[in-house]
């Protein structure tokens, strides 16, 4: 679930948009589905419906919206999709190993600036289980072997 993503991103900011207000911010993750990929979720309410996100009529809003948070390197490539469920639009940008400490979302309405990085650094501070250790620590390793295979 997107929701339960560790993240110190206050939310409220991003929720003003107007473009927004249909949405919630859910969290930020990380996920290797082919390639490394930063993700920012937001929730779709229930009533909304949207099967299709290129057929959301206000959809140029919402990613005009969302990438004034996006860092200038990076608002070209970051591209919107449903999750799958129907429940989340995300917000998608590839990082290339050589970019992971990169600033991908901004101070701009975050008061953070946050790399794939600080990310997984503030999973690990924050982290008080096992099993949250043990995702950072794999992570970790995926991102070493994929620097190794790069070179």
């Amino acid at each position: 679930e997107y929701s339960e993503t560790t993240t110190s991103i206050d939310a409220t900011n991003i929720q003003k948009e107007s473009a927004l207000k249909d949405f919630t911010y859910s969290g930020i993750s990380l996920s290797l589905d082919g390639e490394i990929n930063f993700m920012m979720a937001f929730k779709l309410p229930s009533e909304a419906g949207i099967t299709n996100w290129e057929e959301y009529t206000n959809q140029s809003a919402v990613e005009t919206a969302i990438k004034n948070y996006i860092s200038t390197d990076f608002q070209n490539k970051t591209t919107f999709r449903l999750d799958g469920t129907g429940k989340y639009l995300l917000a998608v940008t590839p990082v290339n190993v050589k970019n992971i400490n990169s600033v991908i979302y901004t101070s701009e309405g975050f008061g953070n600036n946050i790399s794939a990085v600080t990310y997984l650094y503030r999973n690990y501070y924050r982290s008080t289980n096992t099993d949250d250790l043990k995702n950072v620590c794999k992570s970790l390793y995926a991102f070493h072997q994929l620097a190794k295979d790069f070179n």
